[in-house]
């Protein structure tokens, strides 16, 4: 699925996913969260890349929220994790 937010493009694939979770992202640093349905972070994590791979085979089925901060703008993706 694919965001625009001003020039802060993000496309996050494959979703759902089973277990490697694909983000391009805009250039610069970001700070990424993945969050649970109930509001816990699951992981948090730091890039300066513009393709991140993050391994999500090891957390449980459900829905989770990619949030991607970027020059003080935020984008919110749904993810299903099956």
């Amino acid at each position: 699925s694919i965001d625009e937010f001003g020039a802060f493009t993000v496309n996050i694939y494959p979703n759902p996913v089973q277990h490697m979770l694909t983000l391009e992202l805009p250039s610069g640093n970001k700070n990424i969260r993945i969050v649970n349905i109930t509001g816990a972070t699951v992981l948090s994590l730091q890039s300066s890349l513009n393709t991140e791979r993050i391994n999500m085979s090891n957390l449980p089925n459900g829905i989770y929220f990619i949030q991607i901060e970027s020059n003080n703008q935020t984008v919110v993706r749904k993810v299903v994790k099956q």
